[in-house]
């Protein structure tokens, strides 16, 4: 009996800019484990399932971290391209259909499953993108350094994962 043996030669990898070497090394776990705290409480949340798990007003502490102008969330993709504002603030243009807050959630999330967020040492600030599965934009923006790491602080700390 013969074997028949296949050999399948290395996919050519595309070049790309691994922005998880641009943060610093002592932030990555906090994105960790805030990534992951993330797909636990995935599909399964609304605003008053967080706020029930992490009182008193989880959601509304999550979205009064920014600015009422940081947050710009549209109904879909299509509005988002038509928005065309360019990455010059520190505001985050978001699809949410769900709740500004879990929506947000997911897509700093994303960003960090998917190495799209970078960070910029110079201007203390994040860039965030991320696209759905068809690889449309569904997300971009600038984050304040501070204002993800309050977040960060937010979630981490009210869900028990972290003491600081």
């Amino acid at each position: 009996m013969k074997t028949l043996s296949i050999i399948i030669a290395p996919q050519k990898q595309k070049k790309r800019d691994v922005n998880l070497v641009t943060i610093m090394k002592k932030d990555r776990p906090s994105l960790h484990l805030f990534a992951c705290w993330y797909s636990l409480i995935e599909n399964n949340e609304t605003n008053k399932s967080l706020n029930k798990k992490y009182p008193p007003s989880f959601t509304s502490d999550i979205t009064n971290i920014f600015t009422k102008n940081e947050l710009v969330s549209v109904g879909s993709h299509a509005e988002l391209m038509n928005l065309g504002q360019p990455l010059t603030s520190n505001i985050v243009y978001y699809v949410s259909n769900k709740s500004k807050c879990i929506d947000l959630l997911r897509h700093i999330r994303n960003a960090i499953a998917h190495d799209l967020l970078k960070y910029d040492k110079a201007k203390k600030q994040f860039y965030l993108w991320d696209y759905n599965m068809y690889g449309k934009l569904t997300a971009y923006g600038r984050i304040d350094a501070n204002k993800l790491y309050e977040v960060l602080d937010v979630v981490l700390i009210r869900s028990g994962i972290s003491n600081k």
